[in-house]
């Protein structure tokens, strides 16, 4: 059998096809890789714009007259339920010398620019002039600043007996500040000073929003008036200022202090009388933490 030779002009043809079927295939799996491309651009990076640790604890306090007591006066062994636990890392920006016990941390994690947790807490019996503290420990793991702010959830109650008390309710906010530390000072705050001060708001009274036998949700601050936590781009190391300590505060109003706030108190002495020393499932606070968009 002979062989069949090609001629030149013949495998210049086949050059030229077995080229085109090359670029087509190269063609094709590019527009393939250009299409997954596109689609891959629709994928939304989420970004998390809050990232706090709440920790939540409750003072002792002896007196129930606001000032929890010294820890001090605890044995070390007692002591040890104190504080906070030694697996939670906490940056600290002042030594705790009161006695609050700690009772859970929540985190707050979220994509959008505000976010609330809302937390349950058992105050117990109240009496008139009592005193009741919880403090709130706010750590921002987040890049920007957040506003810190409270509310209370609504809240209907069934009988008129815990409604009276709730009427009976206030509540305010304090800020505790370091005071070793000065504009002008360099230095980092004195951990082991005992120059420690807690700020208080004006007292906001549970009565103002209640109607009939439900309460009504609202908000304890206007803007102006809400707590700044740094974020980590912003914060000063010598301040520790990315951490917020709060203190909450519950009083059993005198009667005679309810009036003084309500010229039209249509509850009675003796049904104030009756609530002395009873219990209530308090709305839940609500811890609102909001990225602050401007200075």
């Amino acid at each position: 059998m002979k062989k069949i030779k090609l001629k030149t002009k013949s495998k210049l043809i086949i050059a030229i096809m077995a080229l085109a079927m090359t670029l087509t295939l190269t063609v094709g799996y590019g527009f393939a890789w250009f299409v997954r491309y596109d689609e891959a651009k629709t994928l939304k990076l989420q970004v998390t714009k809050i990232d706090s640790e709440i920790y939540l604890s409750q003072g002792t306090d002896s007196n129930y007259n606001g000032i929890p007591d010294l820890l001090s006066r605890y044995s070390t062994d007692a002591q040890k339920a104190y504080g906070y636990p030694d697996t939670v890392t906490k940056a600290e920006y002042y030594k705790e010398t009161k006695a609050f016990m700690y009772n859970g941390m929540l985190n707050a994690l979220s994509t959008d620019v505000e976010t609330t947790e809302s937390l349950n807490y058992d105050l117990g019996t109240m009496y008139p002039s009592q005193i009741k503290t919880l403090k709130f420990s706010i750590v921002n793991n987040s890049d920007g600043n957040n506003d810190i702010s409270f509310s209370f959830k609504d809240k209907t109650y069934t009988s008129e007996e815990e409604i009276n008390l709730l009427s009976c309710m206030s509540i305010r906010i304090g800020k505790v500040t370091n005071n070793t530390l000065t504009e002008t000072d360099e230095s980092k705050y004195n951990l082991d000073s005992s120059d420690i001060s807690v700020e208080f708001s004006d007292k906001y009274y549970f009565m103002d929003n209640i109607k009939d036998t439900s309460y009504s949700e609202k908000s304890l601050f206007d803007d102006t008036d809400k707590y700044e936590v740094k974020g980590i781009l912003n914060h000063s190391e010598k301040k520790n200022d990315q951490v917020l300590d709060l203190w909450v505060q519950f009083e059993m109003e005198t009667y005679d202090e309810l009036k003084k706030h309500n010229e039209n108190l249509s509850m009675t002495e003796e049904q104030y009388q009756a609530v002395s020393g009873t219990k209530i499932d308090f709305p839940d606070i609500n811890v609102i933490l909001e990225l602050r968009l401007t200075d």
